[in-house]
This record gives structure tokens, sequence and C-alpha cells, in this order.
């Protein structure tokens, strides 16, 4: 990951003159750059002590303009954040443009993870530019390694060009690069930009994630489940036999769960489980709305997140399709169209699952090509809470 990040500062600061070499506190230097056609990068070292050649820690990022200013968002800005994902659509290369309004509901979700951090660029009171990665431990290749997971990148169409996404990234990273060994991006794969913009590679195996229709589950004829309380030991088991071995699979534990629905119990907490004897579902109806949009019309689709699920062989099969179908029954006077749920290519134990789908969105995993860890073969687990 060093040499990899040292590779991209070499790319992005050739062809620049140092401008001015400013020191600062803590072994911090800055260093503005200036290409020839007059654009200006900074680029950032903090060495180990003031005395110290060894670099702690590095970043370049463009300078940008004069009247933005950049910090962390929290939750009083959440008007301004949905404004800014309303206006910067996802462009296809279809044409489609898909608009993703999150219901104003990104720091409920944001606060499951252990890690999360936004930053974004700001004109006054409005947001022009967010950024949101999540760090974690998770398995690749089998080896646990730590990880950042970026994701939310949104930039206001009359600034595409202006640098401030890459810049919200690159001092992110300035604090993140040290500390990990990979970092991921999952892209739409019609995104073009979005996959030019991930700074890596897809791995080989894609991501799908299925749209279940609330109208058409809710009409379907099941057996009378056996519901049973929540229990995180339960559960955990079930969520471990449907997903063990997968890439990015965290092995559940009971803590883990517990210590889940205490960050976030609005998201994750008893109201979202739903279990039997052989099958387990967390469902959050978040409201997130997604929009696509084409010469002929737009389609609309209002979510609820699967945040977690699992089953036990055939009977689990039939009780987790039970579950969903009980959960969409009441999901229809929420005005929720869709419950969302993530399947890996290469994984038939939950390719049954697609059955179920009116659609489908498919993503591609991006991540830098290392010697270690290198690119993964087989299937990948990605989840509402990391995405």
């Amino acid at each position: 990951m060093a040499r990899f990040a040292t590779d991209l500062i070499a790319a992005r600061a050739r062809d620049h003159a140092v401008e001015e070499v400013v020191q600062g506190l803590d072994g911090e230097v800055r260093c503005l750059l200036r290409d020839r056609r007059g654009r200006r990068q900074e680029l950032l070292l903090r060495f180990a002590s003031e005395v110290s050649g060894l670099i702690a820690k590095m970043s370049i990022r463009p300078v940008l303009a004069n009247d933005l200013t950049v910090r962390a968002p929290h939750p009083d800005d959440i008007a301004a954040m949905r404004q800014l994902e309303l206006s910067a659509p996802v462009v296809r290369d279809d044409g489609t443009e898909l608009v993703i309004d999150h219901n104003g509901r990104q720091f409920d979700h944001a606060a499951v993870a252990v890690d999360h951090r936004y930053l974004a660029a700001f004109r006054g009171d409005r947001m022009v530019a967010v950024q949101g990665v999540v760090l974690a431990s998770a398995p690749i290749g089998g080896v646990m390694r730590r990880v950042a997971f970026n994701h939310y990148s949104r930039t206001n169409p009359e600034n595409r060009q202006g640098g401030n996404v890459l810049h919200l990234i690159l001092t992110l990273y300035y604090d993140i690069f040290p500390v990990i060994e990979q970092f991921l991006s999952v892209v739409d794969v019609q995104n073009v930009a979005g996959l030019r913009l991930s700074l890596g590679e897809p791995w080989p195996t894609r991501i799908r994630r299925l749209f279940l229709p609330v109208a058409a589950l809710a009409q379907r004829a099941r057996p009378p489940l056996a519901n049973r309380p929540f229990d995180p030991r339960h559960a955990a088991a079930l969520l471990n036999a449907t997903h063990a071995g997968m890439n990015l699979w965290v092995p559940r534990t009971p803590e883990f769960l517990i210590e889940r629905r205490h960050r976030a119990p609005a998201v994750y907490g008893p109201s979202a489980w739903r279990m039997t004897d052989h099958a387990a579902l967390a469902l959050w109806p978040s409201g997130e709305r997604r929009t696509y949009r084409t010469e002929s019309g737009e389609t609309v689709r209002t979510l609820a997140l699967a945040l977690d699920y699992g089953f036990n062989g055939e009977r689990g099969r039939a009780e987790l399709t039970g579950l969903l179908s009980q959960a969409a029954k009441e999901l229809l006077g929420q005005g929720i169209s869709h419950i969302a749920l993530f399947v890996s290519d290469d994984h038939p134990p939950t390719a049954w699952l697609a059955e179920l789908a009116e659609a489908a969105d498919s993503y591609a995993v991006c991540a830098p090509v290392l010697e270690s860890p290198a690119p993964p073969t087989g299937p990948v687990y990605i989840d509402h809470v990391l995405f």
C-alpha cells in the first residue's frame, strides 16, 4: 500500500514545479506545486519528527478555489447533503441518469459502522462535494486485512472538473494510507466515470443488488412461520452458514451483532430483526429512493435495505422467503416498493434469490492491484452497511 501511495503521488506530481515550501508543526511540510498549464496542487508530507527523514504520512491533492471550505459534515448539514445528491445523478454509459435520494438518513446509516468518515467541501452553506469512507477489517483471499471502503462520492455537476472530490479523497487518505492494506470502491459497472475515479481495477467477480418487489412478495402464498425473538447467537450461526468463506465476509459473533445494535438502534435495533429456526433477516425501511431516468421515461424504486440475511438448508430457503414475504406485507403501507439485497456472482448458496427479483443493478469491486493482498477469486460479500 505504501508503494502504491508513493507511485500515485509521483505520477500526480510529474511535470510540476515546486513553487513554495512551508514547514508546519509536528514535522509537517506543505509543498505548493504548479504545472505547465498553471494548475496547482499541494504535496503534504509529515515526517516522523522535525529531525527525521522518515515519512510517516503523505498525500497530494488539487488546490481548491479560495471560496471553498473543507470540513467534516454533521447532521445539521443533511439538507445541503440531500440537495447535492439530488443534483448529482450517476450517468450511465447508456445515457440513463440514476438519482439516488437517501431520504436524509445518511448519518443514521453511517452510525452502524465502527469507523465511518465523511468529508465535504462547502461554498458558503452550499455543499458542492462530499466523500465517505468506512474502515474495517475483512478477509481478502482468506486473510484478514485492514480495508478502506470508499462510498458516497458526490460532486456538483457545475464543478465536476474542479478536482473537489479528488481533494476530499486524498485529504481523507492522508490519515488512512498509513493504517490500511487495501482500499475498495464498489462501482456501478455502467458508471464509466466512477470506474475511472476508483483508482483501481475490477475484481473478477461482480456483485448484484437485487430489487425484490414488495407487492409481489406480499401476495406470495406462504406457510405459517414460527417466528422467534432475536437471539444473537442463533442469528450469527445462520449468517455464517450462508456467507462463510466469501471475500469481505466478516464472521458474525453475538458480540458483533449486539455492538451494531448499540451503535445504531434506529437502524439495526430489535425492530429490524425477523427470525425463525432456520432463517434470519435484518431489514431497514430507509425509504432510499432510486430514480432511473431515460428518454422514454423514469422508473422509481423506494427501498427497504436488507442489512443482514442468512438461512440454513432447503427449509431455511423457504423460511427466508417467508420472512421476506411477511416483511413485504407490512411494508406495503409504508411507501416501500422494493426490498434491496446484495448477492455475489459465483455463489451458488444465494443464487436462488435472483428468482424473487424484478430487476438488479450490477457492480464491480475496484481496488489497486497489489502483490499482497492480490485480487481474489471467488464470491465477494457486500452489504448495505458498508456501501
